[in-house]
């Protein structure tokens, strides 16, 4: 199951791009209790942006490479790394649902990148 996830490292990198832009945009959302136009003036909120800026071209750079079918299931691990990221990074709880659904996820990436 692990050599169909290395396998497309790059696909992978996509999702753990998007894990970091979403770790960061909560950042700049809890570091300013101020007007809501004032978030975007936040240095974790602008580097959030940019960073799923970069994971959109990444995305469409891919999708030259594989097909559809194989790089928007394996971009579907930031669903396991944001809430990994937000336990280790923020501090944040998780419940036994969220480790059960985790393990479908998983098993479900990788029987879909091994068919690839």
């Amino acid at each position: 199951m692990l050599s169909s996830f290395l396998g497309h490292y790059e696909l992978v990198g996509i999702a753990v791009l998007g894990a970091l832009a979403h770790l960061c945009l909560k950042q700049g959302a809890v570091r300013r209790k101020a007007a809501w136009h004032s978030l975007f003036l936040q240095p974790w909120t602008v580097l959030g942006v940019a960073l799923m800026g970069a994971g959109v071209i990444l995305t469409s750079l891919m999708l030259r490479k594989y097909p559809l079918t194989l790089v928007m299931p394996l971009t579907a691990l930031i669903y396991i790394f944001v809430p990994l990221g937000s336990m280790l990074f923020l501090k944040e709880q998780q419940r036994p649902q969220f480790w059960a659904g985790a393990v479908f996820i998983v098993t479900g990436i990788a029987i879909i990148s091994g068919t690839q």
